[in-house]
Formats: structure tokens, C-alpha cells, sequence
């Protein structure tokens, strides 16, 4: 009883802290991958499906939650959310789990209004050639972890480099994944 009352007690003065005077959190509700490695865990084939972006009102006290894709994209796994500098958008990556085949399916970015309006795709569409180092094709194209700039572009990491680690097996390639640079509308990608 004396643990309960301490615990409660230190949450209460944890919420209490002048810098988290704010009701509302972006929170991804995400399933670990289904492959635990260093690198591949992230890659679309292991991903798991889930909830994805999650607005958390009055978290403090009794959390209510208000889901941002609900019925906007098929099933598939939400990774890697980067909230906007003004709070107004969501940039995160997204793997559509409609393919029935796991080996095709691809992580791409895409963007939401912190209302769950405008959802829109930033890579991965048909404006992207999906274009490899020197034309190769080796490596299945993925891109996740994007973060916005100041200067407005988005930096992300992405397979496009086409270059491999050194364990392969099974005539598999396992890619290595880079440093990637776009302009805010998906445009201009570049290493």
C-alpha cells in the first residue's frame, strides 16, 4: 500500500513539471517487429500491422484516444513519426500490408494534419522512379524515418543506395540503408 501511494505520489509530481504543460500527445501505436536484427528489423517484410498515430487527450489523467488514419489506409504498420516544427503535421513511414507476399511489402513516407486531414504520400509514388545507384534493382526500395528540416525538406533513410552488408545468404540481398534528402512534396530526392 505504502509503494502504491509513493508511486502515485511521483506521478503526481512528475505531471506537475512546468515543461509538460501541455494536455495532448502524438503516440504510434506500433507491434515490434516480427525479426529482431540491427538493421532489417525495419524493413517492410517484418513489420507488423497496428493502430499507427494515436492522438492522446488529457494524458495526464484519463488518457482518451483519437486515432489519425482510422479508414484513410489499408492495413499496415505506422513507423517512425516526426511531428512538424509548427505542430501542424505528421511525417511518418508507412507499409501497406495488402500484398500478400511479405518479401514485396515496402516501407514509403507519407504525411497527415495533426486533424487527420490531408493525408498524403511523399515517396513511393509514380512521380518517384524508385531509381537505384547506377540503375541497380538489387534491393527492394524503402524509405522510413523521416525528419523534417528546418529549411522545410525532409531528411529520411531509404535503401535507394542499392549497396548490400556483407552476411548474405539464400541468393538474398540485404541492402544497407543511407541518408536521404527531399523536398517537402516528396520531390528532388537525392542522398
Amino acid at each position: 500500500e505504502l509503494c502504491q501511494r509513493v508511486r502515485q505520489l511521483r506521478r503526481q509530481i512528475i505531471f506537475t513539471h512546468p515543461l509538460l504543460d501541455f494536455d495532448r500527445l502524438l503516440v504510434n501505436k506500433c507491434p515490434p517487429p516480427a525479426y529482431s536484427h540491427q538493421s532489417r528489423q525495419y524493413l517492410g517484410r517484418y513489420s507488423r500491422p497496428g493502430p499507427g498515430l494515436v492522438l492522446l487527450d488529457n494524458w495526464k489523467n484519463s488518457p482518451r484516444e483519437t486515432p489519425l488514419l482510422e479508414g484513410q489506409l489499408p492495413a499496415g504498420t505506422v513507423m517512425h513519426p516526426d511531428l512538424s516544427f509548427d505542430a501542424r503535421r505528421v511525417v511518418f513511414a508507412f507499409c501497406d500490408h495488402t500484398p500478400a507476399d511479405p518479401n514485396t511489402r515496402q516501407f514509403f513516407l507519407w504525411e497527415v494534419g495533426i486533424d487527420g486531414q490531408g493525408l498524403r504520400q511523399l515517396t513511393g509514388r509514380a512521380m518517384d522512379r524508385l531509381a537505384g545507384a547506377e540503375g541497380r534493382q538489387t534491393a527492394l526500395i524503402e524509405d522510413f524515418d523521416p525528419c523534417y528540416l528546418p529549411d522545410g525538406r525532409i531528411a529520411f533513410v531509404s535503401t535507394r543506395s542499392q549497396s548490400h552488408i556483407r552476411c548474405q545468404y539464400g541468393g538474398r540481398y540485404f541492402a544497407n540503408f543511407l541518408l536521404y534528402l527531399a523536398d517537402a512534396d516528396g520531390a528532388n530526392i537525392r542522398p
